[in-house]
């Protein structure tokens, strides 16, 4: 972490929960990993407390835990914790599809042009943050087409769980061609006004992102997780 990129942010605890934040999602802090408040403190020039004040937002995003007398750790991602993100996801996104089509072609043609975007950071090795701002933002559009902004609150908020998700386990050559036609067979949808085949092509992309990431995590889940 950069002290000179903190200096430049704004409110202490803020820049410090974005930059910890970063560093969690890129994987340079992997999930179970302790982390050392005096440690990172001294790297970043400041005193523990706005470096606890940060942890806690960091904690409330479900990125960090608390464990009592241990201290702080990179939260690990559950099985758990992905089934229940992509159950919300999958009720919020098929619900969100009339209201996209509702809007005319400009929401479909975006998110074509998104879904070549993701390909292509899919198949750069290196590009695992580009892939995971490009998916979110691909899946994201619907949900502003219904302008609620409680809802898009809450969507948002499943972000952290799938950017690890994302770093952590890339897509193979052969996902990322499957994912390159589920959504283009979601933005066709939407194109088309057929919003039943919308809510089924998403239904289906999102079911097989699910088990897609459930199948490799199984391997490396902590023994105690639910």
């Amino acid at each position: 972490m950069e002290v000179e990129q903190l200096q430049n942010m704004g409110r202490l605890s803020d820049r410090i929960y974005t930059l910890v934040r970063q560093e969690i999602l890129s994987g340079k802090f992997a999930p179970g990993q302790h982390l050392a408040l005096e440690e990172i403190a001294q790297n970043l020039g400041v005193s523990t407390t706005p470096l606890r004040d940060a942890l806690s937002l960091l904690a409330a995003d479900g990125l960090v835990e608390w464990r009592p007398r241990r201290g702080a750790f990179v939260a690990h991602l559950t099985s758990k914790t992905l089934r229940e993100t992509y159950q919300v996801r999958e009720i919020i996104e098929c619900s969100a599809v009339d209201f996209a089509i509702a809007r005319g072609p400009m929401v479909a043609t975006e998110m074509q042009s998104l879904a070549t975007q993701i390909a292509s950071a899919g198949e750069d090795g290196n590009a695992a943050m580009l892939y995971a701002h490009l998916e979110l933002r691909f899946h994201t559009l619907p949900i502003e087409c219904v302008g609620n902004s409680k809802l898009l609150d809450i969507y948002t908020s499943l972000s952290s769980p799938m950017t690890i998700a994302f770093a952590l386990y890339p897509v193979s050559p052969r996902r990322n061609a499957e994912v390159l036609a589920e959504h283009q067979a979601i933005a066709a949808a939407l194109a088309a006004g057929d919003a039943a085949s919308a809510r089924e092509a998403t239904r289906t992309h999102l079911r097989k992102a699910e088990a897609n990431i459930l199948a490799r995590l199984s391997d490396q889940e902590p023994p105690d997780s639910p």
